[in-house]
């Protein structure tokens, strides 16, 4: 193997690997394209300003219809070291949303939103139950501060 060989691995690229490459890149664009918020979402996700942060994951994720059959939230379940939570999400028909949030163990921590308008706080009552009441659609990360620590807890960027 060395740069001499012009066809080894370590050669220039010719016309024919070019070829190539072009029809590999429309290949994975036409079957499996990068989603169009990709970019964004890394962004937003890259900016949180906390180096120590536990990154929790989802573990349940489901609609939940109203008694009146008008009202949709999504209750989704977050599972991680230090603590959990579940957040109900609740559409509130203009552009934003209720959520209502409970931790596990309960305590009274900082529950941070952000979004990409700038992040939205609050702090869980003693029985860790929490609540934001305008939190507009796009990218959001919960984060939890837990205290007496320096470390945070975060779920992935997701869409509301």
């Amino acid at each position: 193997m060395s740069r001499d060989d012009p066809d080894g691995p370590l050669g220039k690229l010719d016309d024919l690997d070019g070829r190539v490459l072009r029809e590999v890149r429309w290949l994975w664009e036409s079957l499996d394209p990068a989603p169009a918020d990709l970019v964004d979402r890394i962004r937003f996700a890259v900016e949180l300003e906390d180096s120590e942060v536990e990154v929790v994951r989802v573990i349940e994720h489901r609609e939940v219809a109203g008694v009146r059959g008008d009202v949709h939230s999504r209750m989704i379940t977050f599972a991680g070291g230090t603590v959990d939570f579940m957040v109900n999400v609740q559409a509130r028909g203009d552009g934003t949303y209720r959520v209502d949030g409970w931790l596990s163990p309960p305590a009274p921590h900082e529950v941070e939103v952000r979004t990409p308008a700038g992040p939205l706080r609050t702090s869980a009552n003693e029985d860790g139950r929490f609540a934001l009441g305008r939190i507009p659609s796009g990218f959001v990360q919960f984060v939890i501060r837990p205290r007496g620590r320096t470390s945070a807890v975060s779920t992935p960027t997701m869409t509301l």
